[in-house]
């Protein structure tokens, strides 16, 4: 085996958002090129010692540090777009927040093909506002013919809180983009259910702990914007076992399935609702104290 073959050879860096998935995928698609690699010859290459270093990185048992990172980019042959980009994918796995996150991709973004770009940038705006998937679902309850500046204005002004014409405009034109909208009989838009977001997607994650934000603030302002007939807000601390905490995280999710089967059966649909369900620790774990 004279060397490790470059990446850009068979398999793509741009890819990838996180560099625990890209190493993973190199190594097997490595191996499958050449039987003799294994994680020794790459920590040849790389220039350290410890031949299990990569596996423990890939199952996030230790990070790529700036000291190590070096050593990886040498050995896999990276150009300098590749190493620039594989460099931020560290710093983008390793974030620990939201808005981290975001100002990280901002910087990977340009890096992607033209087309991945756009797509991108659309799944981020679309949960971006809360009136996206707002509009997405409101369009089987309101009629809206395609560019009819009259229904537009309608539907901007059904939203609570009311939205501008041109924000309506630009909403219909994302969702258009991303197919979730389609012209159906009369020129009317009506909605397609579509995944915007693949599921275990890292900047999927992101970008909806975004709109789950922005949507628990609009939880907050219902209180006070609609009468208590209109909605439910309902608060309760305890304290729990493990034991109990999954069970009521099984109740959570049972009980979202048998929302999901109303909605699924229902007919005759004449508004647009949002669901939120919240239970989150107010405390760090404890040490069980036993009771004689």
């Amino acid at each position: 085996m004279k060397g490790i073959t470059p990446v850009k050879n068979y398999i793509n860096l741009y890819d990838y958002f996180n560099y625990r998935d890209f190493l993973a995928d190199y190594y097997v698609a490595a191996k499958d090129r050449d039987k003799n690699f294994s994680y020794r010859y790459f920590a040849m290459k790389a220039g350290y010692n410890s031949s299990g270093l990569y596996s423990s990185i890939v199952q996030s048992k230790v990070c790529l540090t700036d000291k190590t990172t070096p050593k990886f980019v040498k050995a896999l042959q990276f150009d300098e777009k590749e190493e620039k980009y594989f460099r931020l994918m560290v710093n983008f796995t390793h974030a620990l927040t939201s808005k981290a996150k975001q100002e990280i991709f901002d910087e990977m973004l340009p890096f992607l093909p033209k087309n991945v770009q756009k797509l991108k940038s659309n799944q981020r705006e679309y949960y971006s506002k809360w009136y996206h998937t707002a509009i997405h679902q409101a369009l089987d309850v309101i009629d809206v013919e395609d560019k009819n500046p009259e229904n537009i204005s309608e539907l901007a002004q059904s939203l609570t809180p009311q939205i501008t014409n041109k924000e309506a405009k630009i909403s219909l034109q994302l969702l258009k983009e991303l197919d979730l909208i389609e012209v159906k009989e009369n020129n009317l838009l009506k909605s397609r259910f579509v995944s915007v977001l693949g599921a275990g997607d890292e900047l999927g994650v992101m970008t909806i702990h975004q709109y789950q934000c922005h949507m628990m603030d609009l939880a907050k302002e219902s209180l006070s914007r609609f009468a208590k007939e209109e909605r439910q807000v309902r608060c309760t601390s305890m304290s729990v076992s493990p034991e109990g905490k999954e069970r009521i995280l099984n109740k959570i999710s049972n009980f979202q399935g048998d929302i999901r089967e109303i909605v699924r059966s229902d007919h005759g649909e004449n508004q647009v609702y949002h669901f939120n369900i919240q239970f989150f620790p107010l405390t760090s774990e404890m040490d069980v104290k036993e009771i004689s």
